[in-house]
Formats: structure tokens, C-alpha cells, sequence
């Protein structure tokens, strides 16, 4: 987990990005490895940018991209969109997209 407290609030700081992604990735490989898949036949990244662009970019090599989805509102997601919904528009490859509810 990337946790971030801001000054204002008692915090330090932010972390340089690079620290972040390590944290985030270190979680993705500790969460994965106890639902029991084995880490070596995984590659794991972390890329910055816009998260539906880098997925499609990144996804292009993939045989499926796997996104869960938060379930906003239809206006909000009609005013900003959604990863999901990019993702199922625009991605070459197959998505499945996992509502909050069954994650």
C-alpha cells in the first residue's frame, strides 16, 4: 500500500515517485504471491501516465487486460469516462472488466 500524508496534515513530504512505484509494486507481488500464483512467470510494472492510454500501449503485448471498476455514477463517468470504459472501447485485445462488488 502508497500512503501519502501531506504536511499541512502532520506528514512529510512526498516520497519521490520511484519509491512509490517500488511500494506499489512490492504490494502487487505480495498480494498476488498469497493468492497463490507463482511471481516468476509474472511481469509486473509500473508506468506512468494516463492509466487507460498506458494500459492499451502496455496491453498490445497481452492476451487480456483485467480492470475492476469502482462503479461511479453514470454522470460522472459520462463527464470524465472510466478506465474500464476506454479500455473496452479502445483495447486491442480482450478485457474483462470486475465490478467493486465482486472483487
Amino acid at each position: 500500500m502508497v500512503s501519502y500524508i501531506p504536511p499541512a496534515l502532520g506528514g512529510t513530504s512526498a516520497p519521490p515517485a520511484a519509491l512509490m512505484a517500488k511500494a506499489a509494486l512490492d504490494g502487487v507481488h505480495e498480494f498476488v504471491r498469497q493468492a497463490g500464483v507463482d511471481t516468476a512467470a509474472l511481469e509486473i510494472v509500473a508506468v506512468e501516465g494516463n492509466p487507460s492510454r498506458v494500459l492499451i500501449d502496455q496491453g498490445e503485448a497481452a492476451e487480456m487486460i483485467v480492470v475492476g471498476t469502482r462503479g461511479h455514477s453514470v454522470l460522472r463517468e459520462l463527464l470524465l469516462g472510466s478506465t474500464a470504459s476506454q479500455l473496452s472501447h479502445h483495447s486491442h485485445v480482450p478485457v474483462v472488466i470486475v465490478p467493486e462488488t465482486a472483487a
